[in-house]
């Protein structure tokens, strides 16, 4: 299903005359309040980079790029232009890298933001 929705929306992209999809958004829920939730997939790392693999397929599939969003760590809405977010290497690995690492190595992902 999140293979066709992506399919769905390179076409449109295209249909648009863009080369570019700016997303999906892989950051993972992690507070309730987080104010960019509705672009995101999971809490769930493994489920989010599942879903995230197959969008991109689809969407690239379609000839256009994705633009994974937003790195690592970036998913805080208050005060986000001067935050800095210290996360540890193990979380980072094990967590919030999780789907970054699979858009790229899994879905060929040919941005990132």
């Amino acid at each position: 299903l999140c293979r066709s929705v992506g399919a769905l929306l390179g076409r449109e992209t295209k249909a648009k005359a863009s080369h570019v999809l700016l997303g999906p958004t892989v950051n993972l829920h992690r507070q309730p309040l987080g104010g960019r939730h509705f672009e995101c997939f999971s809490e769930d790392p493994q489920l989010t980079a599942a879903l995230a693999v197959a969008y991109i397929q689809g969407v690239q599939g379609e000839d256009v790029a994705c633009c994974v969003k937003h790195f690592v760590a970036n998913d805080q809405e208050n005060r986000r232009s001067y935050i800095s977010a210290e996360v540890s290497e193990a979380a980072l690995r094990e967590v919030y890298l999780l789907p970054f690492e699979a858009a790229v190595k899994e879905a060929d992902c040919m941005a990132m933001m």
